[in-house]
């Protein structure tokens, strides 16, 4: 009970028990802080509600979905306005938003932290209200969809996936927990760099074999042109299909080789 109070925990709360080391850490959800440990060896946490408001949730919305490569201080600079940028100074300043870069990189790039990105991003993406103009047009007749692709009937089909990228070169996904799903086949062969994706800002995962790309990414890079290019006039200058286009240049973007300066359209960075 001494323990209980000490955390101020209300009825209706709820606890998690994660072990560490050989004790546990007693964890109120939706709460982070520093542990201390009692005599019988249980650590229990301080805890300190995190507080985000809707402009802050909004800046955090909206860097989620700014690619990884992007998120430069001088990219953002360009992306954000300047209220924008004040609110993300704030975030940065309050520990909700960290600057960080991998090995081998030159610049830091802007990253949530996790256990903000788990209380307020992960799986909470709403569908934006629709407006009347919407509701309208889907009462009129809806136009046919195109037929799915082979790789994709297959795919449902449950086929294996590296079959399937070792004929197509590259798979598309919606879904969400179907990508998990994928990612946990592919393992193995992402370890190892065989295969490797990204999420777009369309909110799709683009996942595919690298031999692919070293194979086209040469003829897609030349067609683009110094002024850039669309994905549909890249597909039609090389006879990459339009998806095709889209996974090697996301690559390309991830490397930091080219840009996507609007939606499908692409510059290369010289």
């Amino acid at each position: 009970m001494e323990l209980i109070g000490r955390m101020n925990v209300k009825e209706g709360d709820e606890l998690d028990f994660v072990p560490q080391d050989d004790n546990y850490v007693i964890v109120k959800r939706g709460a982070t802080a520093a542990a201390t440990r009692t005599q019988s060896g249980v650590r229990f946490m301080q805890t300190q509600q995190i507080s985000i408001s809707d402009e802050e949730l909004a800046i955090l919305r909206k860097l989620d979905t700014i690619r990884y490569g992007n998120r430069t201080k001088a990219q953002l600079r360009q992306i954000l306005n300047e209220n924008e940028r004040k609110i993300l100074q704030g975030l940065i300043k309050k520990g909700y938003v960290e600057p960080y870069k991998k090995a081998g990189e030159q610049e830091y790039k802007y990253g949530i932290k996790k256990s903000v990105y788990n209380q307020f991003l992960f799986g909470k993406r709403s569908q934006q209200p629709q407006q009347p103009q919407q509701q309208k047009a889907q009462q009129q007749p809806q136009k046919q969809t195109p037929q799915p692709r082979k790789w994709e009937m297959d795919l449902g089909k449950g086929t294996s996936t590296i079959e399937l990228l070792e004929t197509n070169g590259y798979l598309v996904i919606s879904n969400q927990a179907e990508a998990a799903k994928v990612s946990t086949e592919l393992e193995a062969s992402i370890r190892n760099g065989q295969v490797v994706g990204t999420r777009a800002f369309n909110k799709k995962y683009y996942i595919t074999l690298k031999a692919y790309v070293n194979a086209n990414a040469s003829k897609v890079m030349s067609a683009i042109g110094p002024k850039g290019a669309s994905v549909q006039d890249i597909s039609k200058a090389t006879g990459v299909e339009e998806d095709g286009v889209r996974v090697i240049l996301y690559m390309l973007a991830e490397s930091g080789d080219a840009t996507e300066v609007k939606r499908d359209f692409f510059k290369l960075v010289l």
